[in-house]
């Protein structure tokens, strides 16, 4: 008897509402999705106000790249055509291209030469007495 008891409460407590069965009725056909709106709605409010600042910090960043390279040009007009030149360059695949490893072994060889013969006029000084900066005395 105390069986057929437990068995018709629980029939009874599985129609009741507020069961977990209803309780996931009621979330798939939208009956507690008030607070998930609202929560949504939030969270939807808060993503807008964050752009809002990103926006602003980014127009804020652009106008003053915009003041600083407007700047350079007007004080190094030379300077930044070359460093324009050179960014075209990369960014146009000229880092890979066989005319920049032509150009690469040659501005080596061009320095190399130039440092050499600052060094033999460095060394031609020093063992001749030429009375330069760097020239050494024997005693």
């Amino acid at each position: 008897m105390a069986e057929s008891r437990t068995q018709g409460s629980e029939s009874k407590s599985s129609n009741q509402p507020g069961n977990g069965a209803d309780e996931q009725e009621r979330r798939r056909s939208g009956g507690g999705g008030s607070r998930d709106m609202s929560a949504l709605a939030e969270r939807g409010r808060q993503f807008q106000s964050d752009a809002q600042k990103l926006v602003g910090h980014v127009q804020e960043a652009r106008g003053e790249l915009q003041t600083y390279v407007t700047q350079q040009v007007r004080e190094r007009p030379v300077a930044t055509l070359a460093a324009a030149a050179g960014f075209g360059y990369l960014l146009g695949g000229g880092l890979s291209s066989r005319l920049t490893l032509l150009m690469f072994g040659f501005a080596t060889r061009f320095g190399m030469a130039v440092a050499a013969r600052e060094m033999g006029s460095w060394a031609s000084e020093g063992f001749t007495g030429g009375g330069g900066e760097h020239s050494q005395t024997r005693h």
